[in-house]
């Protein structure tokens, strides 16, 4: 347990959640894979995707690749690592072709110190041969040439390094796979060695852990291998035939297991023949790889699939309804922790970092929470359905006005939510109104959009639970008892209520219709269930007539399934996303006169 300790504490492998909270992964509402995968949402992408419009499937997918510490022992295979890492991590997106992909290079080098130039062109060299044996292309990129410093008399010189950044066309975004495993008893994990067994342990997260760096170093020895088996797991996701499916990179293949059993919140068994090799090396080398969860019954097809391709794979174990981790190595019991234990030393120096952000009340109260934390259990009390294609194609449709102000962001999702639900939206500006070259006479709702209007502050995005009560809310109606998750982005977001006559007037005349609430779908004033700590955990608010709605959360960032960043496999969902009931179809939910608004 010594060396898994210290690895998972590395900040180049630990969580980053430290990072993750900081930002908005929602805004748009085109975004299709954010950082953050499985129920509990931890940042374990491999891939992030954006759609191209509200309307169609088509976007685009970006991945990252860098392996500094490879550069210390070889430049020439740093480069070609940082090229291999950035595939292995953009081939769980369901990409148009591997010769689409292009990339931006970023070099970092001390380059006027000795040696320093002579390695940087080493790599450029190896990286040029490389990319045009894969097919693929650098289009842009920057250099920072000058990465030393003097510091108390001596050179202080970061490790020469190549960040390349791929990007390509995806005309699936629903394809895409996450790390994190979803099979339980049935799921099987595949091993592709792209190393071919050589397991070295240079310049890996092992070696760094224990003050070293080593000698021989992981590298690309056969560039074609790796095209080819990028291809094959791309025909695999056609299919589909991968549940989730990760990348071996900072840590080696048994960092890899525990990212995706802590991402799917459940139990692996490993079981692996060490052959020739010791079991560090086989744990802890950083050798290209990429790890497949099957589902048993497809697990013939798949290998018959790869072995087509002249790709190698081994079954490594299998996902376990358990909470435990177990290895064996050769016949022997190595170690079997608590999934749940392994998660929190990985989060251990995230949360330090934490601490030093924000309150440290919440963060213990995120950081002990998180040892208990199960699958949200949402429930919906409606069927989700497609708005009316009559409605869709009517020649007169109710207008809505969505205002947006300086700093506004939500204005095209808001107005492509509205659309969906069978309404015409118009993009009106304050300053027209202000102006009065427009005029609300004419429309029949009006939607206040979000954003970071008037230099608003930057703040933690993150999908959380709203409960529905009931309310006379008019865009909520049919949607009672539901719990589902909904985006919430806002720095500012806590309802607050000087005179606790109006909270309890609000209370009882269920004026508070969407709340935060816990796994288990209770009202909750817990961080992180509620972001921001709102009496009664109430995130909107409703006038008594039911005519106008102002909420935090946004559920114009995911009326469309691909737009969840996690919803329960129960559901079976397709396209529709269950919140668009929400927006409401006109002929249910436009009162006859005057008009109605929403705002977030």
């Amino acid at each position: 347990m010594d060396a898994p300790k210290r690895v998972l504490r590395l900040p180049s492998v630990c969580s980053k959640r430290f990072l993750t909270t900081k930002v908005d992964r929602c805004v748009t509402g085109l975004v299709a894979q954010q950082q953050t995968v499985g129920p509990l949402q931890l940042p374990l992408a491999d891939v992030a995707v954006i759609a191209q419009t509200y309307t169609d499937l088509t976007g685009g997918a970006c991945a990252i690749g860098e392996q500094p510490t490879k550069g210390l022992l070889n430049p020439k295979a740093m480069a070609r690592l940082a090229v291999g890492e950035a595939l292995t991590n953009l081939v769980w997106a369901k990409v148009s072709s591997l010769s689409d992909v292009k990339a931006s290079g970023n070099w970092m080098y001390a380059a006027k110190l000795d040696g320093e130039g002579a390695d940087m062109y080493d790599a450029a060299v190896a990286l040029v041969d490389c990319m045009m044996e894969l097919g693929i292309a650098i289009d842009g990129g920057k250099d920072s040439l000058s990465m030393a410093a003097q510091c108390d008399g001596e050179v202080v010189k970061a490790p020469g390094n190549l960040v390349v950044s791929a990007y390509v066309t995806c005309h699936g975004i629903t394809l895409t796979v996450t790390p994190d495993l979803k099979l339980s008893k049935d799921g099987v994990l595949l091993h592709i060695d792209l190393g071919k067994g050589k397991c070295r342990l240079g310049g890996s997260a092992l070696a760094q852990a224990f003050d070293q760096i080593g000698n021989d170093c992981p590298d690309v020895d056969d560039v074609t291998y790796l095209k080819k088996a990028f291809e094959v797991i791309q025909e695999l996701l056609s299919q589909p035939l991968i549940s989730a499916g990760h990348d071996i990179s900072d840590g080696g293949l048994i960092v890899s297991v525990l990212e995706m059993a802590f991402a799917g919140n459940c139990g692996v068994k490993l079981n692996l023949d060490l052959e020739d090799y010791s079991l560090l090396q086989a744990l802890f080398s950083e050798e290209l790889g990429l790890l497949l969860e099957v589902h048993s019954k497809d697990l013939t097809v798949v290998k018959q699939k790869l072995e087509a391709a002249g790709i190698s794979a081994n079954v490594i174990g299998q996902v376990t309804a358990s909470s435990d981790i177990e290895l064996v190595v050769d016949g022997r019991l190595h170690l079997k922790e608590k999934t749940s234990d392994l998660r929190d030393i990985w989060k251990e120096t995230s949360f330090q970092l934490e601490e030093l952000q924000r309150l440290k009340s919440c963060v213990k109260l995120e950081k002990e929470g998180l040892k208990h934390r199960t699958s949200p259990s949402w429930s919906l009390s409606f069927i989700p359905k497609f708005t009316d294609e009559k409605l869709l194609t009517a020649s007169s449709k109710p207008k809505v006005a969505i205002i947006r102000e300086e700093g506004s962001n939500g204005d095209r999702e808001m107005s492509a939510a509205f659309y969906a639900a069978g309404f015409e939206p118009w993009d009106i500006t304050m300053s027209d109104l202000l102006s009065g070259k427009s005029s609300l006479e004419e429309y029949r709702g009006i939607a206040f959009v979000g954003g970071f209007s008037y230099a608003d502050v930057l703040d933690s995005a993150k999908g959380w639970a709203a409960s529905i009560r009931d309310s006379p809310a008019i865009m909520l109606k049919g949607m009672e008892g539901s719990t589902l998750g909904i985006w919430s982005a806002h720095g500012e977001g806590r309802a607050f209520f000087p005179d606790e006559n109006v909270l309890a007037s609000i209370v009882k005349s269920n004026l508070a219709p969407v709340r935060y609430c816990d796994d288990a779908n209770n009202i909750t004033e817990v961080y992180p269930f509620n972001p921001n700590g709102s009496p009664l955990g109430i995130a909107a608010l409703c006038s008594p007539d039911g005519r106008h709605l102002a909420m935090m959360p946004h559920p114009e960032r995911c009326f469309m399934m691909w737009q969840y960043p996690w919803y329960p496999k129960e559901w079976q969902l397709e396209k529709s996303g269950p919140r668009l009931l929400a927006l409401g179809c006109p002929c249910s939910r436009t009162p006859e006169n005057g008009v109605h608004s929403a705002g977030t």
